[in-house]
Parts: C-alpha cells; sequence; structure tokens
C-alpha cells in the first residue's frame, strides 16, 4: 500500500486527460484518477506527524492556482508521459515545503499529471507521438487535499482536507509538532479494479520531466 498527499483537479480541461488516460493507459485510468501529488511516501518518514502538519496547515491555505502546460515525457515515452503542472503563485511548493519539513526528505520532483505510467502500460512512445507538441495552458483552482491509499488494484481516499476560501500563502508552522492528533479518515472511494487478470502497480514519482520537443529527458536520480 503506498499513502499520498494528492489533489483531483476537475473540469473539461481534466476530462480531456482523462480521455487521453483512457485511450492510452486504460489499467491506470480506470484505477487512480488525474490527480497532482503533493507528497509521496518515500518522502515521508513519519506519516502521523504529515497528518498532524496537514491538520494545522490546509484549513488555513488558500486554494492552488495550478496551471496545466506541455505535454512533457520520459525517455522518449519510455520512461512515462505527463502533462506539466505549473506552480502559478507558489502555493504548491509551499505546501511541501512546510509538510516535508525535517524529518522528512522531499525528492526533486515537478508537478505533474501522469498520462502514461510505464509500468501499466507500454504505449508511451506511441502516445507522446500522438500528443507531442499539445499545450492545455490552462489555470484550474483546487479547493481540496486527499490523504489516499493505493493498492495494486485499488484507489481509496482516507480524508479529505478542505482548503480555506481567502487569499495568501501558506502559515508558517509556528507550533510545535506534539499535541495534535490526526482525525479519523472522514470518507473512502469504492474500490476500482482493472481489466480480469490485470493490476495496475502503486503510482511512483516519475523523474523529472522535458518537454516533448525531442531531446532526451535528464533524469535525477
Amino acid at each position: 500500500m503506498r499513502r499520498h498527499l494528492c489533489v483531483a483537479p476537475t473540469g473539461r480541461t481534466i476530462d480531456q486527460i482523462e480521455r487521453w488516460r483512457r485511450a492510452w493507459d486504460p489499467v491506470l485510468a480506470r484505477i487512480v484518477p488525474a490527480h497532482v501529488t503533493i507528497t509521496y511516501p518515500e518522502e515521508t518518514a513519519d506519516e502521523d506527524l504529515l497528518l498532524r502538519r496537514a491538520e494545522r496547515l490546509l484549513g488555513a491555505t488558500p486554494p492552488l492556482r495550478l496551471r496545466l502546460g506541455e505535454v512533457v515525457a520520459e525517455d522518449g515515452g519510455r520512461g512515462g508521459v505527463f502533462v506539466a503542472v505549473h506552480d502559478v503563485d507558489g502555493g504548491w511548493a509551499d505546501l511541501r515545503r512546510h509538510l516535508l519539513a525535517e524529518p522528512m526528505t522531499p525528492l526533486d520532483v515537478p508537478a505533474h499529471l501522469t498520462v502514461v505510467h510505464p509500468r501499466t502500460s507500454a504505449r508511451g512512445p506511441e502516445c507522446l507521438t500522438a500528443l507531442a507538441g499539445q499545450r492545455l495552458d490552462a489555470e484550474i483552482r483546487v479547493r481540496e487535499v486527499w490523504h489516499t491509499e493505493t493498492s495494486a488494484d485499488t484507489f481509496t481516499i482516507l480524508r479529505r482536507f478542505p482548503l480555506a476560501t481567502g487569499s495568501g500563502r501558506v502559515k508558517s508552522l509556528a507550533r510545535r509538532d506534539r499535541g495534535v492528533s490526526a482525525s479519523t479518515p472522514c470518507s473512502t472511494t469504492a474500490p476500482s479494479t482493472g481489466p480480469t487478470g490485470t493490476s495496475a502497480p502503486p503510482p511512483t514519482p516519475p523523474p523529472r520531466t522535458t518537454p516533448s520537443t525531442g531531446s532526451p529527458p535528464t533524469p535525477t536520480s
């Protein structure tokens, strides 16, 4: 099982991305909705501490402004195809900085939406050929953060954290992390499974990607 904090935007542009996902990676699309990850399990040394920080921060955090950009790829599509996500006013980066303060170990992973994951589809190069040059240029506002758990064939929302309605930036972690307990999960999704006999592994953070211009991407590991 893998647990993340993520946001799952909606709207016409996301509907288009979901059509791409269903066409090029139907296994992944059936299990996991299009989302932008905020924290990965590889970064989370203490999940209880992460959730205490999320409790304290997210209710005072304004909606995230994200801009969907160009189609990007790793290793010519063999390492995955993604939509780049631009952090309009730094809210996504602010959240990561506060949530993943010590003792967490943040990775150098850019914001993105996954279209094709190499573990669930071998059609990344074909997808990249079809989508090369595509740029969405759509700004979205996200008003809720999910704490999720992903297995080989299920995706479950363990908890929803509504964001604030005002504007501004993430407030500093002024108080110590002691003495604040994580609440009981408040909602879950129904499990979603792929085709019979086919399982999708939990999504993993991709290497840093570059625009699909034909030049090889730069790995980060």
